[in-house]
């Protein structure tokens, strides 16, 4: 086999193994989303919206080490984990050539909408 070959092979094996993780850790960080109350839907609204619009190394910062925090015991731990993974994710998924990730983009985007539609309508604007 050559090296290209190999190259393609392991790149889609890797791929395939990122859709894998992501769409098991969006199905645990949309039941947390569906836990919180209305207060910490307006505030993961708010993160979440800073996280998907920034660049900075903040959220740079891996998936998965904000998903290793989603099921924390402490309320705003988990609340900021939640938020950086969706950011995180909704941001490494965006531009993806890979039609699997492109699909995990397409799910993160409908839990993002999903939140802030579910606030009220006074407090879309601020999110």
């Amino acid at each position: 086999m050559t090296e290209v070959a190999k190259g393609g092979l392991f790149g889609r094996v890797d791929a395939m193994y990122r859709y894998l993780m992501m769409s098991y850790q969006l199905g645990v960080v949309t039941k947390a989303v569906e836990g919180f109350d209305g207060q910490d839907r307006r505030q993961l609204a708010e993160l979440a919206q800073r996280k998907t619009q920034s660049a900075g190394s903040e959220v740079a910062r891996s998936s998965a080490e904000a998903f290793s925090r989603v099921r924390s015991s402490n309320a705003q731990m988990r609340l900021h984990a939640v938020a950086h993974w969706l950011g995180a994710a909704f941001l490494e998924t965006r531009d993806s050539a890979d039609g699997d990730l492109q699909e995990i983009h397409r799910r993160v985007a409908r839990v993002l909408r999903q939140l802030y539609e579910a606030l009220p309508r006074g407090t879309r604007a601020a999110a």
